[in-house]
C-alpha cells in the first residue's frame, strides 16, 4: 500500500494520543510511505506546541530521532511551483488552509506518478477533501475498534 502521511497523522507516532495505537497498526504493513517536504517543519513546529501542552518533556530528543529516522526513510514531494499551481482550484473547490491544500496538492501529484495513494490523517477536513478528490484515505483521528 502507498501512504501519504499528513502531520496530524504522523505526530501520533512521536506523542501518544488517541489515534496512536491505529496508525501504528496503519504503517506496519506499509510498503511505501510518502509527503511533502513540510512536514518537516511542521512536525518541528508540532512537537513544540507539544512541549508547551505539557504533554511531551522539554528534553524530547528521543522523538526527534525517531522523527528524523522517519523522515530520512520517507519519499518527499518538493514544494515547487507546479505543485503550488494546484493550490488555488484546491481551495476554490474545499475549505482548506494553506499547508493543508499544499499536503493535498503534494498527495495528488504522488497518486500521479504512482499507483493508487491513500491519504492518512486526522484533519477531517482535509481528509474529505482528499477523499472528493477520489483519494482512498484513512482517518486515524481515533484508535479503531475493529482494526484494519
Amino acid at each position: 500500500m502507498n501512504l501519504y502521511l499528513d502531520t496530524s497523522a504522523l505526530i501520533k507516532r512521536y506523542c501518544f494520543e488517541d489515534g496512536s495505537m491505529f496508525l501504528s497498526r496503519v504503517l506496519a504493513p506499509a510498503a511505501i510511505r510518502g509527503s511533502s517536504v513540510l512536514l518537516y517543519a511542521e512536525v518541528a513546529a508540532a512537537l513544540h506546541r507539544k512541549v508547551r501542552e505539557g504533554m511531551l518533556p522539554a528534553d524530547f530528543g528521543f522523538q526527534w530521532r525517531q522523527f528524523e529516522a522517519d523522515y530520512a526513510g520517507l519519499s518527499t514531494i518538493a514544494i515547487d511551483m507546479s505543485l503550488l499551481a494546484a493550490v488555488p482550484d484546491l481551495c476554490a473547490r474545499h475549505p482548506l488552509r494553506s499547508a493543508d491544500a499544499i499536503h493535498l496538492a503534494s498527495a495528488l501529484a504522488c497518486q500521479s506518478r504512482t499507483s493508487a495513494v491513500t491519504f492518512v490523517a486526522a484533519d477531517q477536513r482535509l481528509l474529505a477533501a482528499a477523499a472528493a478528490e477520489g483519494m482512498a484515505i484513512i482517518d486515524v483521528s481515533h484508535d479503531a475498534k475493529d482494526g484494519l
